[in-house]
């Protein structure tokens, strides 16, 4: 052996099963497409705006709402050793009965276990904490003043299932119950053998803005000369009746057997208003869902009318529940802790049907909302619950929340009564005067009159004149001074203050009459304060403000408004009623419509004696309301059962705003019709456990939902339904099937005929193929069922939206060399003949560093800009520009915030109104990705929201770049030639970093790559975002001493580094010793693989596990191994496992 030697020694030591490697994860990441091409343009923007913040941040001190883990009472189905269950689903009663042993027993199971997280809380803030309401019915749990840092702490707790911050919602017959055919079911006519029914017995809950309890509308004896019977007992009062109610009783409230009760659970106003409207809103919804037989009378300021009306079910009585304040007080908001609150007393109340008419234009995830959640537990009670779909629209996806798949959500119509006016005999002008103008306005006539538009008369005070308003909604204030008009009609412009407030500000400042052009909205047949009539947007914009701005001498009459019935008057959706999509909601919204328009009800503040019409979602759900309290009395269904049996029969030949055939996301359903809902042949019914197992976030999947609708957001080539089908008949009944759709939209179903057993259920499947159906678009379709008894023909309809695959929008890549591919497994896409790919470069992110302190004022972003706290960075985005990103890849913050805008007037700052993208989470890593941006010079704005500590300036890196749109081999695709549709198959996306200019450890890139089925279509399967990230090199040779003496010896490891790759990786290292070294060939050693030795060279073949999929283990030992175990002080709360060096 040679004097001289070198030892070396080949170590594979990285086979851990958990990958260390770790990238930054942005908690909210938007990718948005700068131009709009799609063709619902609307529908994609509104999808674009949804945003999930944390929960916590910016929040102030408040009152929070904490939900517990146990299930409520209305829930429990046992388990709990000594506690019997409570639900009615094992009980087998038709209601809970929140007074029975079992219910009582497991409610004080309940308030002991909030007691104690209760007294953990005030052990661990310091003082004493009081709950403002608790729950055990129908929710679990209680609300309380907390600020955010005690809400986390809370959140953290053993016990503790969730907690949200108290949420602010907002407020959303005559002919009515006639036109979806209440009579019928009031005179016995509408069920065979089933004696008339008006409600006698039930009792509906209205939670509201509280109700008058003078209005005749809810005395004991109706107008029909029915004296109603207590449900509950000669005498047996709720809330405010109720002596032994220390809380809630008060002496000046009257019930009687009619209205049974009333609470009050607003308490930001005046104690002494009660359980009383100080609204008029909930009066109208009770009147509307119950109200008796009575003459109303309508004093409009122009216009007097007397009217018979009723709600849909006028024998029912009544329990009100206030939640919502004096809207003219500012106190219209409703404040979810009350909400609950109601929801739970109202279920301990046993009232058959629940009316909300309130709600929140934000989409929502029904499986962590309290009120949705109570709404689950109302009905595990067998409440039925009618909701108001929001008033929001004519754009798509404004429906907002609740909107879990156990409420029904009710759309807007008209119906068959109107009393249409119109703008007639026009005259004057340089052109055409306008022929007669239709429209809608409860007033009287106005003869010959000259005609102005408020747009021609300027005011110091606006620069809007045409909206005849100043100041803001609800303020009264005209723009003009008083006499600037002399009895003329004034024409005023819909938007920003109300209908009815822009027609008093016109008469405030002299005018005569008042024509108000719609905006899309729809028209309303308000009472105006002079005779007015709202007419259609187009042809007042089109053609009647042209007309007044062309000469003079413009005259015209108004008609003044006169009652009309006729069918073609209703069944048309108001412009206002929210639309579907729901963003956060894989299921049909809203689920059916019921008139809503022009709703004549009782009204009045506190004891006024008031009718009036009102319009809104808010009046279309109490028809449903009473439909379903007329039904529970004359059927033993469940309330899922009762919903399905409405959108089963549902009219669904009903029309939009604009005279159009309806679809799906205008009104669910239909319209819905009580008699075709009672004679259902079948109902569909399902569980709380299933509604619960359906939750996206823990792997479920809504589109299993037994309802009686389809709907998908992602289906490819074809999807499948499956639906249980429960007979109502007490004989077979043969069923026949047909389907309908649109764009190429096609069903089938299976069985496609079937005999349906007397009482029995049975299961079919719908598939909706989509092969000939346009991409990323919405299809509408209608599956119907007719039995052979000649029962209503039953129909479900479909919104389907087809996507090309199921290709990640995005691909992050841990990358440990220059070159490499990462595997996609079991894609599934359209049929591919030919695959090809549109790939675009990848580009080297530019990073900046900054210091940051944490920014005083961190409620606005723009008013600090570069002070050591903001940071303001220009980006120049050139034209074919395929994709830009802005990064934050490495803080000392704990709260980063993110905006992005074009600085469109060049000063080079950050500007509010120049504002594009937000990414503002509860983390520091946030990411906007936007592609093809509009060409220009943007800003990127970063802002320190909170920092590490008082005092603190944090380090934070932020990566930008922009993707250019032309391939230069530096991301590729590479995959199989052919795939037949919906097989699986994996796909590779390869990086080359050499061809992106190099790269170091460090280095950020971003690329796109579009991927396509032929190469005639290249990249019609979508794009894939890719981001490579440059770690360390997978394989590093190092040695034990940089010089060495004459026969010293060197030891070399070679280590490969642990596998961040989602596949196995095969290796073979050959290293040489130089010329002029000897190896110790008994040195050299492996920890795993194979070596061998030639000479010099050494060669390594192995393979390095992915730790991709592989799941972690825990070692487990108690004291009963060793007593030492027991030595930590645990409380209860909230351990951080990690300071005991537990990091798994």
């Amino acid at each position: 052996m040679s004097r001289k030697s070198r030892r070396l020694m080949m170590i594979v030591a990285s086979l851990a099963l958990a990958t260390t490697l770790a990238t930054p994860v942005s908690a909210v990441t938007q990718i948005a497409d700068a131009g709009v091409g799609s063709p619902a343009d609307k529908l994609e923007q509104a999808y674009a705006t949804v945003e999930v913040p944390d929960r916590f941040k910016a929040e102030t001190p408040g009152v929070w709402i904490v939900r517990l883990d146990d299930d409520p009472v209305a829930s429990y189905e046992g388990g709990i050793n000594g506690l019997q269950a409570s639900s009615i689903k094992v009980t087998g009663d038709s209601q809970l009965d929140a007074e029975a042993p079992e219910a009582q027993e497991y409610a004080d199971y309940l308030t002991a276990k909030r007691s104690d997280v209760l007294a953990r809380m005030s052990a661990e803030f310091g003082r004493s904490i009081e709950p403002r309401f608790t729950y055990e019915i129908a929710f679990n749990g209680f609300s309380v003043w907390l600020s955010p840092d005690e809400a986390v702490a809370t959140w953290k707790m053993s016990g503790v299932a969730n907690v949200e911050k108290n949420k602010v919602h907002t407020l959303d017959t005559d002919n009515g119950p006639a036109w979806i055919g209440a009579p019928a079911v009031w005179d016995g006519t509408a069920v065979e053998g089933v004696a008339g029914f008006l409600g006698e017995g039930m009792v509906a809950g209205i939670i509201d803005s509280g109700i008058n309890p003078s209005n005749p509308s809810f005395a004991d004896l109706g107008g029909d000369g029915y004296d109603h019977v207590n449900p509950y007992g000669e005498g047996v009062y709720f809330g405010a009746c109720d002596v032994a109610n220390e809380v809630q009783y008060d002496e000046t409230f009257v019930c009687n057997d009619k209205l049974v009760g009333a609470y009050d659970f607003f308490p930001l106003d005046d104690p002494n208003t009660g359980a009383y409207d100080a609204d008029g809103h909930g009066s109208h919804t009770a009147s509307t869902t119950a109200g008796n037989f009575v003459t109303a009378t309508l004093n409009a300021p122009t216009l007097n009318v007397d009217v018979d009306i009723s709600g849909v079910a006028p024998h029912a009585s009544i329990i009100s529940y206030r939640v919502c304040g004096d809207d003219s007080l500012g106190q219209g908001s409703c404040n979810g802790d009350g909400i609950v609150a109601a929801i739970e007393q109202a279920t301990i109340d046993g009232v058959d049907v629940i009316n909300y008419s309130i709600g929140s234009p934000s989409a929502t995830n029904p499986w962590s909302e309290a009120d949705d959640l109570a709404f689950l537990g109302a009905r595990d009670a067998g409440v039925f619950v009618a909701h108001s779909a929001g008033n929001e629209g004519p754009d798509p996806a404004t429906s907002g929340s609740p909107n879990a798949p156990w409420i029904g959500h009710v759309a807007a119509f008209t119906h068959d009564r109107a009393y249409p006016n119109a703008l007639i005999n026009m005259s004057g002008g340089d052109t055409d005067a306008p022929a007669d103008i239709p429209g809608l306005g409860f007033t009287a006539a106005l003869g010959q009159t000259p005609i102005v538009f408020a747009g021609d008369y300027p005011s110091d005070l606006t620069d809007s004149p045409e909206l005849c308003g100043v100041g803001d909604l609800g303020d009264f204030i005209t723009p003009w001074p008083e006499g600037t008009f002399e009895g003329q009609i004034v024409v005023c412009q819909r938007g920003t203050f109300g209908r009815v407030e822009k027609g008093f500000n016109a008469a405030a400042s002299g005018a005569g009459g008042y024509v108000l052009v719609d905006n899309g909205s729809g028209l309303v047949g308000d009472p105006h304060e002079v005779p007015g009539v709202h007419i259609e947007q187009a042809v007042g914009e089109d053609t009647l403000i042209p007309w007044l701005q062309s000469g003079e001498g413009h005259m015209a009459e108004i008609q003044g408004a006169t009652r009309n019935e006729s069918p073609d008057n209703a069944d048309r959706l108001a412009g206002f009623s929210s639309r579907g999509p729901n963003p956060l909601a894989e299921w049909m919204m809203p689920t059916y419509g019921a008139p809503g328009v022009d709703i004549i009800a009782a009204h009045g503040k506190y004891d006024d004696i008031v009718w009036t019409f009102l319009s809104g979602t808010s009046m279309s759900s109490p028809h449903v309301a009473g439909a379903a309290a007329l039904l529970s009395g004359i059927t033993a269904w469940t309330p899922a059962e009762m919903q399905s049996a409405l959108s089963l029969t549902a009219n669904s030949d009903v029309f939009d705003q604009n005279g159009d055939p309806a679809t799906p996301f205008d009104t669910g359903s239909g319209r819905i019709h009580i008699v075709d809902a009672a004679n259902a042949g079948f109902v569909l019914g399902e569980t709380t456990a299933n509604y619960l197992a359906a939750n996206p976030a823990e792997g479920g999947d809504p589109a299993d939902l037994n309802l009686a609708s389809f709907f998908s957001s992602q289906c490819v080539q074809e999807c499948t339904f499956t639906r249980t089908l429960t007979s109502t008949r007490g004989v077979d009944v043969d069923y026949t099937t047909a389907t309908d759709g649109t764009g190429g939209l096609t069903a089938s179903v299976s069985p496609d005929a079937f005999t349906l057993p007397a009482g029995g259920e049975i299961t079919v499947e719908v598939t909706f193929d989509v092969t000939s159906a346009a991409s990323d678009e919405y299809h509408f379709g209608t599956v119907e069922f007719t039995g052979a008894d000649g029962g209503p023909v039953l129909h479900m309809p479909a919104a389907i939206q087809p996507t090309t695959g199921d290709l990640p929008r995005q691909v992050t890549v841990p990358a440990q060399r220059d070159q490499g591919s990462w595997l996609l497994r079991d894609v599934t896409a359209l049929g591919i003949t030919e695959l090809s790919s549109t790939p675009r470069s990848l580009a080297k992110a530019a990073q900046f560093d900054f210091e940051l302190a944490m920014d005083p004022t961190n409620g606005s972003a723009y008013d600090n800009q570069n002070d050591g706290t903001v940071e303001v960075t220009l980006v120049d985005v050139p034209e074919g520009t395929a994709r830009m990103v802005a990064e934050v890849i490495a803080s000392e913050s704990p709260d980063l915030d993110l905006f992005v805008g074009l600085d469109t007037n060049g000063d080079g700052l950050a500007q509010a109104s120049e504002e594009l993208f937000v990414s503002a989470s509860g983390t520091a890593f946030e990411k906007i990705d936007v592609l093809d941006p509009e060409a220009g010079t943007y800003w990127v704005l970063l802002q320190n929201w909170a920092s590490s500590g008082e005092g603190a300036i944090d380090a934070a890196t932020l990566a930008i770049a922009a993707v250019g749109g032309d391939a230069d081999g530096s991301v590729f695709v590479d995959g199989p030639a052919a795939v037949p549709a919906l097989e699986p198959f994996d796909l590779r996306i390869g990086w080359d970093l050499d061809a992106a200019g190099g790269g170091e450890e460090g280095d950020v890139f971003y690329g796109l790559v579009g991927v396509g089925t032929d190469a005639g279509n290249p990249a019609n399967l979508g794009d894939i975002a890719v981001d490579v990230w440059r770690l360390g090199d997978d394989v590093i040779k190092t040695a034990s001493t940089d010089t060495a003496g004459w026969t010293e010896t060197v030891d070399f490891t070679i280590t490969v580094a642990q596998n961040a790759l989602p596949e196995d990786q095969e290796y073979q290292i050959v290293d040489s010793v130089p010329e002029g070294l000897v190896l110790d060939a008994g040195s050299v050693q492996a920890s795993a693989g194979d070596v061998s030795v030639d000479g010099n060279t050494i060669t390594w073949t192995g393979t390095q596990p992915t730790a991709f999929g592989v799941e972690g283990t825990y070692s487990v030992i108690s004291n009963l191994e060793d007593p030492a175990w027991c030595s930590l002080p645990f409380t209860g709360g909230y351990t951080d496992l990690a300071g005991f060096g537990i990091f798994a």
